[in-house]
């Protein structure tokens, strides 16, 4: 089945209660064998969803902790944003650029790739953005359209804010860390023109 079975399913399930009854986010318990439970946490008028899920490999499976945020582009900006050496050449497939954002510990330990230099430099001036990512285990962010959303509608279309980390990570306050993240980063989105804060 695919709910953490043991020890470890028995501590996320904890921590992901204890997170819940803190900012008053739902538990969701899967009815699906093929699925993982998943916490759903609200913020101004986006539902921030956290889940794991896994990866076949053909040999072995990897497990992963993912968080999800859907809310409306009010323009064409995306970006992705990961450790220096975890994947980091596959944002230029997506025809995304190397940016430099003028804070050297940060570009040094960060690739970060975007469509609009300007903007994303103005976007991570956020402090408090920039700390968060420093205290996460390696994982991706990135802006990408709504897998349920054509590709050509990415303009003032449906789009997610996605983040994803190999292994389950629920120890350190991880989840609040995650919270306040999305919290901030869709706060900027919004304060940069490029997040709609009306519900989808």
């Amino acid at each position: 089945m695919a709910r953490i079975l043991g020890k470890q399913g028995r501590l996320q399930r904890e921590a992901w209660q204890y997170f819940c009854d803190e900012v008053g986010a739902e538990y969701i318990v899967s009815q699906k064998r093929s699925k993982y439970d998943s916490v759903h946490a609200m913020y101004k008028s986006w539902d921030f969803v956290f889940d794991t899920f896994a990866r076949s490999t053909g040999k072995t499976t990897i497990l992963y902790t993912r968080v999800v945020a859907h809310y409306i582009n009010s323009d064409s900006f995306r970006f992705r944003i990961n450790r220096a050496g975890i994947l980091s050449g596959l944002g230029k497939k997506l025809g995304m650029q190397d940016v430099v954002v003028g804070h050297p510990p940060f570009d040094k330990d960060f690739i970060i790739q975007g469509n609009d230099e300007l903007k994303l430099k103005m976007f991570f001036e956020h402090d408090r953005i920039r700390e968060l990512l420093h205290g996460l285990p390696p994982f991706i962010l990135e802006i990408k359209p709504d897998e349920n959303w054509a590709i050509h509608d990415f303009r003032e279309g449906k789009s997610e804010l996605y983040f994803e980390a190999t292994g389950i990570h629920y120890k350190d306050g991880i989840m609040f860390r995650l919270y306040d993240l999305f919290a901030e980063v869709l706060d900027q989105l919004h304060h940069l023109g490029s997040a709609h804060e009306n519900h989808l």
